[in-house]
């Protein structure tokens, strides 16, 4: 991250990713890129997200998160490009029969290195390969094409038995996959985009977010604590359904082994 001073009070002083790890091509594929139409969180006129809204215009691009085209096939990384739907950074990929594809951005993955897809056995950083063939205490990302994909995210992997690996996210959670899952060597990449400062509000509505009200400050006909009749009301969502300590995973979960939750009641 670089702090970069305008002549302008707005734009003074914002934190801004440096041109250096991001280039400034926005080349744009059209087979691989599509333009987002927004609602505005409404349909038919309705809201239907609260504190959701329009955003500014975007072009959505298709990463290929499965990793598993063209096996063993080396590709070469094209350039890094900054994607405005997602925290990490993504890279264009070209293999040797002519196929272009963008893929997550890892961190010490540059312009003109290569990687290959379902290795068998690689120690290269956005390497491709299946859990089996992965050495333990390994940094991984982009598991199963679902699992650690923000910036700065990275999973470890700790053991593996028979069939099961074990895993460790960034949140803390133990959790069970399967050998035969996909997964990409190293930590995802703009591990700074944490310290961005949005600093104004018109920023955060042309990301597509709006403003939360306090259920207590509405009328009972738009959430159950409406009404400034608060007496004897537990804190609950709009349909009603109780919120506070209210668990959100199953309690027999077959991958979960330890929540973050438990994690830490267990270390008392």
């Amino acid at each position: 991250m670089n702090q970069i001073s305008y002549a302008s009070a707005y734009h003074f002083f914002d934190i801004l990713q440096t041109i250096k790890k991001v280039n400034k091509i926005q080349s744009r594929i059209k087979p691989l890129s599509c333009r987002l139409k927004s609602k505005g969180g409404r349909f038919n006129g309705q809201i239907i997200h609260p504190r959701r809204g329009d955003y500014s215009k975007r072009i959505y691009r298709y990463i290929d998160f499965k990793r598993n085209i063209l096996p063993e096939y080396k590709a070469l990384v094209c350039h890094s490009l900054y994607d405005p739907n997602r925290s990490a950074n993504i890279c264009l990929v070209c293999y040797p029969v002519g196929i272009f594809s963008y893929i997550l951005q890892p961190t010490k993955l540059h312009t003109g290195d290569v990687i290959i897809n379902l290795s068998q056995s690689s120690t290269n950083f956005g390497d491709s390969l299946s859990l089996q063939g992965i050495p333990s205490g390994r940094l991984i990302h982009n598991i199963q094409g679902k699992f650690t994909r923000a910036a700065g995210c990275s999973t470890i992997l700790i053991r593996k038995d028979f069939d099961q690996a074990l895993t460790k996210l960034k949140s803390g959670e133990l959790r069970f996959f399967h050998t035969s899952v996909i997964a990409s060597l190293g930590c995802i990449g703009n591990e700074n985009h944490f310290l961005r400062n949005y600093k104004y509000a018109g920023t955060i509505r042309r990301l597509g977010k709006r403003p939360r009200t306090r259920p207590s400050s509405m009328n009972p006909v738009d959430h159950p604590m409406g009404g400034r009749t608060r007496g004897g009301v537990q804190p609950m969502n709009r349909k009603g359904i109780i919120t506070l300590h209210r668990k959100t995973v199953k309690k027999h979960h077959p991958s979960i082994l330890y929540t973050k939750r438990q994690l830490k009641l267990l270390r008392l």
